[in-house]
């Protein structure tokens, strides 16, 4: 059990170390025994879905298809390295990715939305494919998956899953415990793009829950790195 938060120096706490890129890239496969539960305090967990991908295998055919839906992984990946996020898995067309800070969290979810978009008009169909993203910050249980090595579950988990599943084409969704973070208020005011609350039904949670949800463009290249 470490104790210190990694901007204090010396020791770090588990929850950062867990989320670390180049960390999970040497040991992943090797942190955790497959019967060791690690319960972290506080993690992001942010899923990404495709949206249209059967239109993309129709208009440009399997190998094609194929082909662009790996690019579109490789361009969300980029992007979460550039905000320091952990790559945990993909799940078909989904990505799930976990984060130590939720602002930073925050950050990479607008900008996969606005890089992907700008990738998205570039394919020139009539109906190009649409990414949805939502995110929750809470307390999970990292564990040793076959194929992620470094995993995490629980209820933060399902409720990140829960808002991409709400999320719709060009939007990212949160949740309270996320904007109520140190931090992400702020980065949201400061991003001025369309942001509402709004109050919604989430399955297996009693009552209404309070989201935000950000509706994005895409960026003009050259705008933004």
């Amino acid at each position: 059990q470490v104790s210190r938060n990694p901007d204090g120096g010396g020791w770090v706490s588990a929850a950062w170390l867990s989320t670390m890129p180049e960390y999970r890239r040497m040991f992943g496969s090797q942190a955790l025994a497959r019967d060791v539960r690690l319960a972290v305090r506080a993690v992001a967990i942010l899923f990404t879905d495709l949206t249209g991908s059967a239109a993309l295998y129709h208009e440009h055919g399997d190998a094609s298809a194929f082909r662009l839906v790996h690019e579109h992984f490789g361009l969300l990946e980029g992007i979460i390295e550039q905000f320091g996020g952990a790559r945990v898995k993909s799940i078909g067309d989904a990505l799930m990715v976990a984060f130590f800070d939720p602002t930073a969290a925050v950050d990479c979810a607008l900008a996969m939305q606005e890089h992907f978009q700008a990738w998205a008009q570039g394919l020139e169909m009539a109906h190009p494919p649409g990414l949805k993203v939502g995110l929750h910050f809470g307390s999970a249980m990292a564990v040793h998956s076959d194929q992620a090595g470094l995993d995490y579950f629980g209820g933060t988990v399902n409720l990140a899953a829960r808002c991409e599943g709400r999320s719709e084409r060009h939007c990212v969704i949160w949740t309270e415990a996320v904007q109520r973070a140190p931090g992400v208020a702020e980065r949201v005011a400061r991003w001025g793009g369309d942001v509402e609350a709004f109050e919604a039904e989430v399955k297996g949670i009693p009552g209404p829950m309070r989201l935000y949800r950000a509706r994005v463009g895409p960026v003009t290249v050259g705008e933004k790195g």
